[in-house]
């Protein structure tokens, strides 16, 4: 058996699983990203090119609808001492009762 072969082969497999992990980790498949204004807190894709993201942009919180069509603010939040998981509670609480 060549051993070139084999040592050529077992760096070429390390070499391509290397580059799927830092594609995945580049391409960064978590939702949540933040700049200086804004912060994607929370997000729920719907389907294809639609879903529905908790959003800070200052002293905000919205509820964003995004589909393929445009975007579309569906309930904000003023309060600047409003934190993310009391967000999601009075979203709940709001869809619950229609």
């Amino acid at each position: 058996m060549d051993w070139t072969f084999t040592l050529k082969w077992i760096f070429s497999t390390i070499g391509v699983l290397g580059l799927v992990y830092l594609a995945f980790y580049l391409s960064n498949k978590n939702i949540k990203r933040k700049g200086r204004d804004l912060e994607i807190l929370e997000g729920l894709p719907l389907g294809s090119k639609q879903g529905i993201y908790l959003v800070r942009a200052r002293d905000r919180i919205l509820v964003i609808g995004i589909t393929a069509s445009g975007m579309q603010v569906l309930t904000e939040f003023a309060n600047d001492s409003l934190k993310k998981d009391e967000a999601i509670a009075v979203t709940k609480e709001g869809n619950s009762s229609e």
